[in-house]
């Protein structure tokens, strides 16, 4: 396979995953959907079960603000299927 070729099968798929991204962002923005404080750091101690490693590894591993946006994706999908109406 040659970087061309590769670049050419993967690029709709990756125009499409920025599309979906951007879209949920602005739903997150639109519907107010943020995470707390005490929800970040119960994420961190679940991961850390997950990993097996100290908060605080895995506070180097995974960024505050890695975890926040993932989070906040994470809601915003979960409100999106709630909502979802299936014809």
């Amino acid at each position: 396979m040659t970087p061309e070729s590769f670049v050419d099968q993967n690029r709709e798929r990756a125009i499409n995953q920025v599309k979906a991204n951007l879209a949920i962002k602005k739903i997150a923005k639109l519907e107010g959907i943020e995470v707390s404080e005490e929800e970040i750091a119960k994420k961190y101690e679940e991961l850390a079960e997950v990993y097996k490693k100290p908060i605080d590894e895995v506070k180097k591993m995974i960024s505050e603000d890695a975890l926040k946006t993932d989070m906040v994706v994470e809601k915003t999908i979960e409100l999106l299927v709630s909502s979802a109406k299936v014809k």
